[in-house]
């Protein structure tokens, strides 16, 4: 029996195979326990700033990273989150973005 690794595990218990869009999954846990909605949400989030990162430099552009903001803020329901609340999983979204996508688009771009 082969040994199962943490993404599987997340990704079986998720059924989200992108990472990037279970981080999202999961930074929405404390916020609500519907599983669905979340799911939901992490994936529009995840379509939408995928949208702006396809862009050349977008790193260095700080109207991509304003849209990236509004892609995660504008996609948390103001009935179900707070401004503040918008306000910092916007913030924790752009920081996971800076971290992770910006790195695999960096390989993926200069192979």
């Amino acid at each position: 029996k082969e040994a199962t690794s943490g993404d599987e595990i997340t990704e079986k218990e998720t059924g989200i195979k992108d990472e990037f869009e279970r981080a999202i999954y999961y930074l929405l846990e404390p916020e609500t326990d519907d599983k669905e909605f979340r799911k939901n949400i992490a994936k529009t989030i995840h379509e939408e700033i995928k949208k702006q990162i396809s862009k050349v430099d977008w790193k260095e552009k700080t109207e991509t990273n304003n849209e990236i903001y509004l892609a995660t803020y504008d996609n948390l329901p103001s009935d179900k989150f707070t401004k503040e609340k918008r306000e910092q999983l916007a913030e924790e979204v752009l920081k996971i973005v800076r971290a992770t996508l910006w790195i695999k688009y960096n390989l993926v771009n200069q192979q």
